[in-house]
């Protein structure tokens, strides 16, 4: 069975995946990421507040007593740097899922020089790469959403070869 197994893995492994699945794939782990992250601090938020709750008043008292004030700042302290904490992940995690997008040449660009359609915004790959004549060739991007292609133009409406070329252009601009 281990052996079959085995070779059903590698069979599968030489199979070309389109850019397309990978980069939904992909989207779909951030998203899934995203909402266990949410449900988790939720949960924790709910449970705090259950116990905070079911305990009795009198023994809260007794507790304030027992334990010195600078051990209960330190545990809010403590509290409070972890909330920042997550917050600033789920910062992080928002900003890497939905990147800032510039348009430029047609199509969007994010700081990494990826590209996105213009439409819905979905990532956009390489359909064609430009040939020896790239003027009758240039590179073409998919969109992998609504299945449009896109060639990148400039300002004039003149087509631009290479994607190389435009992302030369924009480090040259600083547009971003």
């Amino acid at each position: 069975m281990a052996v079959h197994r085995a070779a059903l893995i590698r069979a599968l492994d030489c199979l070309p995946i389109p850019k397309g699945v990978m980069a939904t794939v992909s989207k779909i782990k951030e998203l899934i990421l995203e909402h266990i992250v949410a449900t988790v601090l939720g949960g924790i938020g709910l449970l705090c507040l259950v116990l905070w709750q079911t305990i009795d008043p009198a023994i809260w008292a007794r507790l304030s007593e027992a334990i010195p004030k600078k051990a209960l700042w330190a545990w809010l302290g403590l509290a409070v740097i972890t909330v920042l904490l997550e917050g600033a992940y789920i910062i992080h995690l928002r900003r890497r899922l939905y990147p800032k997008l510039t348009f430029h040449y047609g199509v969007l660009w994010d700081k990494n020089f990826n590209l996105y359609c213009p439409k819905d915004n979905e990532p956009l790959h390489q359909s064609q790469v430009g040939g020896i004549a790239l003027d009758v060739y240039p590179d073409e991007f998919t969109c992998i959403k609504s299945d449009r292609t896109y060639v990148l133009k400039d300002k004039n409406g003149f087509v631009i070869a290479s994607f190389n070329e435009a992302k030369k252009w924009l480090l040259e601009e600083g547009a971003i």
